[in-house]
């Protein structure tokens, strides 16, 4: 019985000791645990900054956001012709990017510009119609933006030449191996309303599960 009890007499003395060194340590602030927080998920949505809070150059790493904002831009110059609530920030955005492209230093590529449709958000504002100026000497709200994205556009078509020129039929190319796979426009008729059908695959090929677009 002695034999069994000693371990537990030597935890027992162990235990003050213990309490003693953890009372010693310091506790993390609050900052720390958030510092160690954002090491663990440096990419999760709840904790990157939004899209209207990042500049340029972290903006262009983002795709996604990338494609929200410039939506985002052309929906307010369908319906407005304005740049709408994220005006200010595009302006920056395209600045930038113009500044970069200046110094020969580029923050996107053609990938990015291709999937982000920075190429189309370009051709929206150049093509949007300016208001009159409100008085004599004061530019119309657009003007500046339009400048800037002529002479993006300008730079982006020198850099790129025909990749920037061909961005459609890289983007239907790619359409074409993801979700149009096996797809096909549909020939329109009266009372149809199928803009996209499936091709007929062959009974030795077809798979049960397979579904057009996967």
């Amino acid at each position: 019985m002695s034999a069994t009890m000693a371990p537990v007499q030597a935890i027992n003395v162990l235990d003050p000791m213990r309490l003693r060194q953890r009372a010693q340590r310091p506790t993390p602030t609050p900052s720390h645990r958030r510092t160690r927080q954002h090491a663990k998920s440096p990419l999760s949505r709840s904790e990157t900054p939004s899209t209207d809070d990042r500049p340029a150059d972290a903006l262009s790493m983002d795709e996604d956001a990338l494609l929200d904002l410039c939506d985002s831009v052309r929906a307010s110059l369908r319906d407005s012709q304005t740049l709408g609530a994220r005006a200010s920030h595009v302006s920056k955005i395209l600045h930038s990017f113009l500044e970069a492209e200046n110094q020969a230093i580029p923050l996107v590529d053609a990938a990015i510009i291709r999937h982000a449709c920075l190429d189309k958000l370009l051709a929206d504002i150049i093509a949007t119609p300016r208001s009159p100026p409100a008085a004599e000497g004061v530019p119309s709200p657009l003007s500046l933006d339009v400048t800037t994205a002529q002479r993006l556009k300008k730079a982006w078509e020198t850099r790129f030449r025909d990749d920037y020129f061909s961005m459609d039929d890289a983007r239907l190319r790619s359409l074409q191996r993801g979700r149009l796979k096996d797809v096909d426009h549909a020939v329109q008729q009266k009372d149809q309303f199928e803009r996209y059908i499936a091709r007929a695959s062959c009974s030795d090929s077809a798979v049960a599960d397979f579904e057009p677009g996967q």
